[in-house]
């Protein structure tokens, strides 16, 4: 993550993580007989799972990206 300085570039990494999560999840139940319905994860398990994530990329300055990032861009973005 350090190779991006661009804050909105982290954001994307961060969003597509999140997806990635879900094709690993769906990925490893694939053809395992299982209620799909149990697999969804909630938004307490996906933020232990983003805390995590983020904790191990060494991000260090994604709060002040993230300000960065409310204070100046508009909604349309």
């Amino acid at each position: 993550m350090r190779n991006f300085e661009d804050p909105f570039k982290k954001v994307k990494v961060i969003r597509e993580v999140r997806d990635l999560i879900s094709v690993c999840i769906n990925e490893f139940w694939a053809g395992i007989d299982v209620d799909y319905d149990q697999l969804v994860l909630d938004a307490d398990q996906m933020l232990s799972i983003m805390t995590y994530v983020i904790t191990q990329t060494d991000f260090c300055d994604l709060p002040c990206h993230l300000k960065l990032i409310e204070e100046f861009s508009s909604s349309e973005l």
